[in-house]
């Protein structure tokens, strides 16, 4: 895939198209809240779920 920095008015190519917004900024997230806990999940794909023995503060690991 070229970049807008490759391209060249006088070329007679067309510019190339921006990325796709999973491509520029990944998988998007959505949220809600169950029972107290925040359930986050990847809308394009929500049946991923990842099981844990122990959960973990954001604010502790970011």
């Amino acid at each position: 895939m070229s970049s807008a920095h490759e391209y060249e008015a006088g070329a007679g190519k067309t510019p190339p198209e921006p990325p796709s917004r999973d491509e520029a900024f990944g998988p998007e997230v959505e949220a809600y809240e169950d029972e107290g806990s925040m359930i986050l999940f990847e809308s394009a794909n929500p049946l991923a779920w990842v099981e844990a023995a122990q959960t973990v503060s954001l604010d502790d690991v970011a």
